[in-house]
């Protein structure tokens, strides 16, 4: 009888394994880590376009500890976010350490309503495929009254990612 309710127990999760190893497709191994590690919240869009990279997403934030959004850029998409360099924000976070890339500090990416950014590319060093994310920054201080937003170096040391996008692969030539 134990014997019997192990199997019964194995089985789905054979069947499962099974599955996914058969489909041999990244998509269903992404869905699955995805859902597991909670890393995408939203979908985004990029093309380009003359020199720029736009990018559009649907997502939207009124709260009240929304502090902003931030652009990411790689060429290696399987380095999940350590490979990611911020190149636009509401804040100066300094050089993305892209080759020829230039930060960029647009009002626009600290306005919970924004759904849309123009990354230019233009002054890129090295062409070829990027990718691309949003991430959506929320404050760590709820009560508005103790933060302090002016300055870049609090908005880097009191705010943590609240949300962020799937990748966006655009071919820059």
């Amino acid at each position: 009888m134990k014997t019997r309710t192990i199997f019964t127990r194995t089985l789905p999760l054979l069947i499962a394994g099974f599955a996914v190893w058969m489909s041999g497709c990244s998509y269903v191994v992404d869905a699955i880590e995805g859902a597991i590690m909670n890393r995408s919240s939203f979908t985004i869009e990029a093309s380009y376009s003359g020199g720029f990279v736009d990018i559009a997403w649907d997502e939207s934030d009124t709260s009240d500890d929304f502090a902003g959004w931030e652009i990411y850029m790689t060429t290696d998409p399987d380095d999940e976010y350590s490979g990611y360099a911020t190149v636009a924000a509401k804040y100066d976070l300094g050089s993305p350490g892209i080759p020829g890339m230039i930060f960029a500090t647009p009002g626009a990416l600290g306005i919970g309503t924004t759904g849309t950014y123009s990354v230019n590319v233009s002054t890129l060093t090295y062409t070829g495929v990027y990718f691309f994310r949003v991430g959506k920054i929320h404050w760590d201080e709820d009560d508005p009254a103790k933060r302090d937003p002016d300055t870049e170096l609090y908005y880097e040391s009191a705010t943590n990612i609240d949300a962020i996008s799937g990748g966006a692969r655009v071919e820059i030539p």
